[in-house]
């Protein structure tokens, strides 16, 4: 089914185009102008979809294009047309949060070989989805976004370690706590206290040895919480990836 360089829809017409429920190996609808109505999408099975931006940037916005159930197999110009620019698309038309929509578009980026636009839009994805949750699930949501981007990004959970490691390794340079038990006679090593004091779990041999006061104890904290946070989020994000897989 192709429509291409048509208009549709017009004065007071409901729908500019009705596929609700189609079934076809390809559909195109490239028209000449922004459709003068709602498209509906709804349900329709296909097997290559081709578009333009005339289809998703109409006169009017939410709810112009009806996609809930739409299915597609493969899709054009993945390559012009990137992950942000189709979000947007969608994004501007469709009425709430749909989960389909962004699992639709990743899987046809995946299918074509563009990975990262397919991680690009499962981040956008989980975004709205906490977006759409409550204070408590949009502070939750923040954290993973910005510590391991929702477990699709885990390598800004290395860099938020490595930063937080060598800034508390600078600090205890320079603030020698006193021994806990003297007769003991630790060895002081800033760096691998500041490495075990942020690590869970991980025992390195120095935590416990020695008295923090003052600041050094507000320090010590913060590098304890951040690296449950670290851990909890990874592992959380790790979790979201092996269902996928």
């Amino acid at each position: 089914m192709q429509l291409v360089d048509v208009r549709l829809g017009g004065p007071g017409a409901r729908y500019a185009l009705n596929a609700y429920g189609l079934t076809t190996a390809e559909l195109v609808v490239r028209p000449a102008e922004s459709p003068r109505g709602v498209v509906r999408l709804e349900h329709a099975q296909v097997g290559a979809f081709r578009d333009s931006p005339a289809l998703w940037l109409g006169r009017s916005a939410r709810g112009s294009v009806l996609v809930d159930g739409f299915t597609y197999g493969a899709l054009n110009d993945t390559r012009s047309a990137d992950a942000r620019k189709r979000l947007h698309w969608f994004e501007r038309v469709s009425n709430g949060y749909s989960p389909a929509l962004y699992d639709q578009l990743a899987a046809a980026y995946q299918r074509a070989g563009q990975d990262e636009m397919a991680e690009t839009v499962l981040i956008a994805r989980q975004h709205r989805r906490y977006a759409a949750a409550g204070p408590a699930g949009r502070i939750w949501g923040a954290l993973q976004r910005w510590t391991v981007g929702y477990g699709y990004r885990p390598w800004l959970a290395v860099c938020w370690l490595i930063g937080l490691w060598a800034l508390g390794s600078v600090w205890f340079v320079g603030h020698e706590p006193v021994p806990v038990d003297a007769d003991q006679n630790p060895v002081w090593n800033p760096w691998i206290f500041a490495a075990d004091t942020l690590l869970p779990i991980v025992n390195l041999g120095q935590d416990g040895y020695w008295r923090l006061e003052g600041a050094s104890q507000w320090i010590a904290g913060t590098l304890v919480a951040a690296g449950w946070i670290l851990a909890t989020t990874a592992a959380a994000g790790a979790a979201r990836i092996l269902k996928r897989v």
